[in-house]
C-alpha cells in the first residue's frame, strides 16, 4: 500500500480505495511556555555554583596538602610544637592569675575540708622506715602540710601560685616550692610519697605524660603517688578562669600505668554517697 495522500488539510484520501476516505480532526499544536527571566538564568546559576563550589574544595584540599607538607619541612615540627607549649603556658598563667586573685577566698573556703581519707590512703601504702619525706603538690595555703607534720613526717609543699607559696610557708612552717606545674624541677628520688589532691587536672592533657613522669623520678623506688581530680568524660577546656582536663577511671588508669606506675586502690568522693553524687576520683599508685 502506498503511502496516503493528504487531499486537503481536513481529508486523507486512499489511492486503492478512491471512494474511502478518513476525515482528520482539527488539533490545537501546544507551544513550549514562554520562559520567565529568572528560569532562563537558572541553569547559569546552577553552573556557576556548582564551579564554585568545587573550587572550594580543591582549594581546602591544596591548604590540606601544603600543612602535610611543612611537616616534612627540618624544624618545623618543633616549631609547631614550641607554639603550642607556648600557649599551654599561657592557659596555665591565666589559671594561676585566676587562683592568686582569689587566693584568700580559697583559704577560708577550704579551711575545714576533710581529706583526711585521702591522706590516710597515701600514707598506708608507704612502705619505707619514718620518717617520710612527703610531697605535697598543689599544696595551696599549705593545710594538708600542717597535717603531715603533725604526724611526724617531713612535708614540702609545691605550688605554681605565689600566693599560696607565701601563705603555705607562713602557715605552716615547712619548705614549700614555688613551681608552675609545666616547668618543674624536682630532686630525683627524694620522696617517699607524693600527695597530689585536686591538683593534677589542671595539667592540659598533652602535658600530662610528661609531668607524671617527673613526678615518678622525684620518688624514691618503690614510692607512693597519691591523686584525686573531677571524673568526667575526657574533656578538656576552660571552667571560668582555670583551665582544666577531666578523664574518667580507664583513661586516667591507662596515663599513670604507661607513666611507670602501678595501681594500688581507687575510690571515689565522698565517701558514703551515690556514685553520681561522687564526682572525684581518687587513687594510688606505687613507682614500678
Amino acid at each position: 500500500m502506498k503511502s496516503p495522500t493528504v487531499c486537503t488539510a481536513r481529508t486523507v484520501r486512499c489511492e486503492s480505495c478512491p471512494s474511502s476516505s478518513l476525515q482528520v480532526l482539527p488539533y490545537k499544536r501546544d507551544l513550549p511556555a514562554k520562559l520567565s527571566p529568572r528560569r532562563r538564568w537558572l541553569p547559569a546559576i546552577l553552573i556557576v555554583g556548582i564551579a564554585i563550589a568545587s573550587l572550594l574544595i580543591s582549594l581546602s584540599l591544596l591548604a590540606i596538602f601544603i600543612v602535610w607538607l611543612s611537616d616534612l619541612v627540618p624544624g618545623h615540627v618543633q616549631r609547631r610544637q614550641e607554639q603550642q607549649r607556648q600557649q599551654r603556658g599561657d592557659d596555665d598563667a591565666i589559671t594561676l592569675s585566676d587562683y592568686n586573685e582569689s587566693a584568700e577566698g580559697f583559704r577560708e573556703g577550704t579551711r575545714d575540708h576533710d581529706v583526711s581519707q585521702n591522706i590516710d590512703a597515701l600514707l598506708r601504702h608507704i612502705q619505707s622506715d619514718k620518717p617520710w619525706q612527703i610531697l605535697d603538690v598543689g599544696c595551696g595555703p599549705g593545710r594538708d602540710l600542717k597535717t603531715f607534720t603533725a604526724l611526724g613526717h617531713i612535708a614540702t609543699g609545691l605550688d605554681g601560685s605565689e600566693r599560696f607559696a607565701e601563705m603555705a610557708r607562713a602557715d605552716s612552717g615547712c619548705a614549700v616550692l614555688q613551681q608552675n606545674f609545666l616547668e618543674l624541677d624536682l630532686p630525683a628520688e627524694r620522696f617517699d610519697g607524693v600527695f597530689a589532691n585536686a591538683c593534677l587536672f589542671h595539667i592540659p592533657n598533652q602535658e600530662l605524660p610528661r609531668v607524671l613522669s617527673q613526678l615518678r623520678a622525684s620518688l624514691k623506688p618503690g614510692g607512693v603517688l597519691f591523686s584525686s581530680n573531677p571524673r568526667r568524660q575526657n574533656q578538656e577546656g576552660w571552667k571560668g578562669e582555670r583551665y582544666g582536663s577531666y578523664h574518667d577511671l580507664e583513661t586516667w588508669q591507662g596515663l599513670l600505668t604507661r607513666a611507670g606506675f602501678v595501681e594500688l586502690e581507687h575510690y571515689y568522693r565522698p565517701a558514703g554517697l551515690p556514685l553520681e553524687q561522687q564526682p572525684w576520683l581518687a587513687s594510688v599508685w606505687r613507682k614500678a
